[in-house]
């Protein structure tokens, strides 16, 4: 419809000329013919591109209505896997923790390669475990990544959030836990399998996780497009020794690499020792091998002054304050010195409330 609404009047145009022009010579009948040819392609050209306009538009108010009826739901427009995105995120606002924007990069990525044909897939679920000191970016890089593979970003509803505290408050209970946590995540990974669960501090939650959580993992079936990320604050001594061994050769902290890091953990175990609940837990190789192939240990490195500074910027401006650099003081943040570093008690964890003092 629109490309003959286009062409028709450049056509009839074109076959007025010829009719009218009296007897051309052949050098003019040539010139002619090429600026009609030209004249031609262009309204053709035109008219294609006027027509996929259309068909844009026409194709976004149908999904606009869509989501204003259905709301969201699980395909590729909601859950959209954003890898390049989630990169360009961590480069401009991860501070200090290049190797756990490169291990869960690596983790996503390959991932996403493995999902194949909807029907025959039958990949193992994703699971990651991010450990490190507190305020060293576990949360907010979880919320990163909620943010791009997820339109709704944390608001998602098929992105979930467990805390010791909140849901799994009383250890005498720990087997009604179990239950009732291994039925949820089954129910809701068979209703849409691009589930997010992020348990926090899960080395917090008792037998919850080890006995109702981790055999899911093992499910290709039911969780094979899931994401598993749990959260626990340790192992910032053994990554402090890591950090002091590179500064005493005169090395920078960005030449760590995962494998530096891995190595200082509970042997070869998927967790660092603070957060096993069990030696089964601890080692993958052991006890039957209760994570997947595919468990993505994130360790974070402890903050140090340049990185806190990093924060506060990062967080100025995020939140739309026009705080001068003089003003971004680290003055506030306690530093623990030794074996000549400098780290943060806390990493970047108070941080909110000095902006908000400054932001005023």
């Amino acid at each position: 419809m629109v490309s003959t609404v286009h062409t028709c009047p450049v056509l009839l145009s074109v076959l007025l000329l010829v009719c009218l022009v009296p007897g051309p010579t052949d050098g003019a009948w040539r010139d002619f013919t090429k600026q009609a040819k030209k004249t031609f392609d262009r309204a053709v050209e035109i008219s294609k591109t006027s027509y996929q306009k259309v068909k844009t538009t026409t194709t976004h108010l149908i999904d606009k209505a869509k989501d204003a009826t259905l709301g969201e739901r699980c395909n590729a427009r909601w859950v959209k896997y954003n890898v390049k995105g989630l990169k360009r995120a961590l480069e401009d606002s991860l501070c200090g923790q290049h190797v756990a924007a490169a291990q869960v990069l690596h983790g996503l990525a390959s991932f996403k390669r493995t999902f194949g044909d909807k029907k025959t897939h039958q990949g193992q679920p994703l699971a990651f475990h991010f450990y490190g000191g507190h305020g060293t970016g576990k949360t907010y890089l979880a919320r990163l990544v909620m943010d791009h593979l997820y339109r709704k970003g944390e608001w998602s509803k098929y992105v979930h959030v467990f805390t010791a505290e909140k849901d799994f408050p009383d250890r005498k209970i720990d087997v009604i836990y179990t239950h009732e946590i291994r039925s949820l995540l089954q129910k809701l990974a068979a209703d849409c399998p691009h589930r997010l669960f992020v348990f926090d501090d899960f080395d917090k939650m008792g037998k919850v996780v080890e006995d109702g959580v981790l055999p899911l993992l093992r499910n290709t079936h039911v969780f094979s497009r899931s994401i598993f990320v749990f959260v626990s604050s340790s192992g910032q001594d053994k990554m402090e020794s890591v950090l002091a061994k590179t500064a005493k050769l005169h090395s920078s902290r960005i030449s760590i690499t995962a494998s530096d890091l891995l190595a200082v953990d509970h042997g070869d175990g998927a967790l660092p020792a603070a957060s096993c609940s069990a030696d089964r837990v601890c080692d993958a190789s052991v006890g039957g091998g209760l994570f997947p192939e595919s468990f993505t240990r994130v360790p974070f490195l402890p903050m140090e002054r340049q990185h806190v500074k990093c924060c506060l910027a990062v967080m100025a401006q995020q939140l739309d304050c026009s705080v001068g650099r003089k003003t971004l003081s680290t003055d506030e943040v306690e530093f623990v010195e030794g074996n000549g570093l400098e780290i943060a008690a806390g990493g970047c964890k108070k941080l909110t409330k000095v902006l908000a003092r400054l932001c005023v």
